[in-house]
């Protein structure tokens, strides 16, 4: 939320919806008494590490994206 306010990048906003959901699909597709524990540590081991690689890629990318003048990228 930090970096919605200060800097207005949306990237954060939606990562957090996207993997929210997606933790949540995986953790209710997988069945047993088990199955919680060992989708939470998939998640944590697994998946966590890149989706929070992806997530400063992006975040990087738009707020170098926004410091950038588009209308003339030579400034000639």
């Amino acid at each position: 939320m930090y970096l919605l306010v200060s800097h207005e990048t949306w990237t954060p906003l939606v990562w957090l919806f996207g993997v929210t959901w997606a933790l949540g699909e995986f953790v209710l597709l997988v069945g047993g008494e088990s199955g919680g524990l060992f989708a939470l540590l998939v998640w944590v081991v697994g998946l966590l590490p890149p989706c929070l690689g992806v997530l400063v890629v992006t975040t990087g990318g738009e707020l170098l994206l926004r410091r950038f003048d588009l209308s003339n990228p030579l400034r000639v």
